[in-house]
């Protein structure tokens, strides 16, 4: 069997081992929404400046 982030034996499955896969699993899913919340946080201060930055069209600006 195949998941996400580990590959398993089938035939060496034993309760402990699938307890322990299953935390290591929700380790990494928490890990990875983490980072998405991170990624997406920035993306969103990101997109706001620029917006920001170019809420005046250039050829409006005064140019000197």
């Amino acid at each position: 069997m195949q998941t996400g982030t580990h590959q398993i034996d089938a035939d060496s499955l034993s309760l402990e081992f699938l307890v322990e896969f299953a935390q290591r699993e929700e380790q990494a899913m928490q890990s990875l929404g983490r980072w998405l919340r991170r990624a997406g946080a920035a993306l969103v201060l990101l997109l706001a400046f620029q917006t920001r930055s170019y809420a005046v069209p250039p050829w409006s600006r005064n140019i000197r």
